[in-house]
């Protein structure tokens, strides 16, 4: 192995118990993403629905609502993805 090899698994080896850390918050933080599209966004879905219906005094807030919403809910999971995943495996796109 070459010399660089043997200091990157010393570093993984000395950050571990960070590691592990991170990779616990990531799956934690997948959980609730999932549990967002299976029961969150269609519970929101339900509650607004009314909201557009013919007799409604603004016609698509519900629909606007429930975009918001999602929006909101997504800009804020991707924010907490990121303050937990170390920069270099999130940004990419400066390579």
């Amino acid at each position: 192995m070459s010399d660089e090899r043997n200091k990157l698994f010393e570093t993984i080896e000395a950050h571990k118990d960070g590691i592990n850390w991170i990779l616990e918050k990531q799956a934690e933080l997948r959980a609730e993403l999932l549990a967002f599209y299976k029961v969150d966004i269609s519970e929101i879905e339900s509650a607004l629905s009314f909201l557009d219906d013919e007799d409604a005094p603004t016609e698509g807030f519900g629909k606007k609502a429930i975009e918001t919403a999602y929006k909101t809910f997504i800009e804020q999971w991707l924010r907490s993805y990121n303050l937990i995943t170390p920069a270099s495996l999130t940004n990419t796109e400066n390579e």
